[in-house]
């Protein structure tokens, strides 16, 4: 239950329910940088659950709309990257190495001729998911930011909508 889509997915209820815009965009940032890499497994031949669908799917759309509803705070890419961080260190702390939690013991077959050393897979997985946080808290801001009312645009511009 340690993985980051999981914990992820429940970064997404608490902060909806708790309306914590903090707690559900890290949650999400999250999400865009796992949901790729699951797909990634997914094509490369892992193992698809159902179960997994709903987590990484549903996780990152209920998300997406507590983004919209909730907004992206700034500043919280880099709360999302440490932690990552602090959740490999839990990882390694309290799972199993057999389990390869958010591959905090080794990295994963068949890419070992690739990254023959386990930190620098860790080092550029981490960069990577700093760039995607960095890149995607402000693109979603943009995106997902709700227009103005009429009567807020009014007021601001002092022109009838």
């Amino acid at each position: 239950m340690l993985w980051a889509c999981h914990l992820a997915a429940l970064g997404v209820g608490v902060g909806i329910l708790a309306r914590a815009p903090a707690v559900n965009a890290l949650a999400v940032l999250w999400f865009c940088a796992g949901v790729p890499l699951w797909l990634f497994d997914v094509a490369t031949g892992g193992e698809l659950l159902p179960t997994s669908i709903s987590t990484h799917a549903g996780g990152m759309i209920v998300g997406l709309w507590g983004v919209r509803a909730l907004g992206m705070p700034r500043g919280v890419w880099w709360k999302a990257a440490i932690g990552v961080v602090l959740l490999q260190l839990v990882s390694r702390a309290v799972s199993d190495a057999t389990e390869n939690a958010n591959l905090a013991y080794s990295v994963p077959a068949g890419w070992e001729l690739t990254f023959p050393s386990h930190l620098a897979f860790l080092l550029l997985n981490l960069s990577c998911a700093t760039a995607t946080f960095a890149a995607g808290a402000p693109l979603l801001r943009w995106s997902l930011s709700r227009p103005a009312p009429a009567e807020a645009r009014e007021a601001r511009s002092g022109v009838p909508g």
